[in-house]
C-alpha cells in the first residue's frame, strides 16, 4: 500500500480514517443546501464544516457520494458539535453512520478504493 493511502488509526478507533480529498461529497439538506466535502471520512462516520446549526440529538439524513456509487439515506447521528468562530457562523460537527455491516464494509472498500486512485 502506498504510504499516503495509509489511514490514521489509533487504538481507540474501529475504522480506518481517511482524509476526504475531493472524491467524497455528502448530500445532507438539514446541514446545508449545497454538497458538502467532509474534513475526513471512515465506515463509521465523518466530520464536516456545516453554515446551518445542527440540532443536538436529533439524526440527520444524507447521502454519500463516491466516483463508483451513491449510498443513499444514510442515518447519521451527531457524536459533537462545535461552533465556529467565523463570519457568516458555521459549526463543526462528527456524524455516527447507523449502517448494516454489510453496507459500512462496502463503504470502507470504496473509500480504499478511491483514495488509491486519487493518490496515483
Amino acid at each position: 500500500m502506498h504510504p499516503k493511502t495509509e489511514p490514521r488509526l489509533p487504538k481507540s478507533r474501529r475504522f480506518p480514517r481517511f482524509p476526504a480529498p475531493v472524491f467524497v461529497a455528502v448530500i445532507a439538506p438539514s446541514l446545508s443546501e449545497l454538497p458538502i466535502t467532509p474534513e475526513d471520512i471512515c465506515a463509521n462516520g465523518l466530520q464536516l464544516i456545516v453554515p446551518k446549526e445542527p440540532v443536538p440529538d436529533q439524526d440527520v439524513e444524507c447521502s454519500i457520494r463516491i466516483p463508483d456509487g451513491e449510498f443513499k439515506g444514510v442515518s447519521a447521528t451527531p457524536v459533537w458539535i462545535r461552533t465556529n468562530e467565523s463570519n457568516p457562523p458555521t459549526w463543526a460537527l462528527g456524524l455516527r453512520f447507523e449502517l448494516p455491516e454489510e453496507e459500512r464494509e462496502q463503504l470502507e472498500k470504496s473509500l480504499k478504493k478511491n483514495l488509491r486512485k486519487t493518490l496515483r
